[in-house]
């Protein structure tokens, strides 16, 4: 009887497809990590009391964030991809990937920004409200407008609004990159 012949016989899997899990966690620590230090030096830097009355310095830092935000979810999927699954990536593995990495920087980043606007600067979201007021008023608002306007944004002007936000925002924009990266990146394994 032949080796062949035996039905029983085991077959090593060729493309075992292996969790993304720990690559998301890994790396999404790391966005994590690497957005509060942005956020931290940019505080530390005096540009988010500016980015606060600039639009330009607002767009470029939300661009600087952003881009390094799509080089980490493109480096993780490339690492997955790469080093974890025998060189396959489906579009829905990328998908996966920006979603937990979002998911795990969305909590750090919601944990962090609710000590900073409630210990660290507290100030901030006066701030803010107040130079929402003054562009309304530059705007030509009357009073009565902007003193409608200004009670629904200060209720949802607090730190647990802006924590939940992150924590709602990061996998979806996490998912969206991730889905880009993916369609750029997959390698689909052969079918059998």
């Amino acid at each position: 009887m032949n080796d062949n012949d035996n039905a029983f016989d085991y077959q090593p899997i060729e493309n075992p497809k292996t969790s993304i899990m720990p690559v998301s966690i890994r790396y999404g620590l790391i966005l994590g990590l690497v957005g509060i230090a942005f956020s931290l030096l940019s505080h530390v830097l005096g540009m988010t009391e500016i980015s606060a009355t600039n639009t330009m310095v607002s767009i470029v830092s939300s661009l600087i964030s952003f881009g390094i935000t799509i080089a980490i979810i493109v480096m993780a999927i490339k690492f997955y991809r790469d080093n974890q699954n025998q060189g396959f990536l489906s579009i829905g593995q990328g998908l996966g990937i920006g979603a937990l990495m979002g998911l795990v920087s969305g909590l750090m980043t919601a944990i962090y920004m609710y000590i900073f606007f409630t210990y660290i600067d507290s100030g901030m979201i006066d701030a803010i409200i107040a130079q929402t007021e003054a562009d309304m008023e530059a705007q030509g608002q009357s009073d009565e407008d902007i003193e409608n306007a200004m009670s629904v944004v200060s209720m949802f002007m607090t730190p647990l609004f802006f924590a939940g936000s992150a924590l709602i925002s990061s996998p979806i924009m996490g998912g969206i990159f991730g889905l880009i990266a993916g369609l750029f990146l997959k390698h689909e394994a052969p079918k059998r």
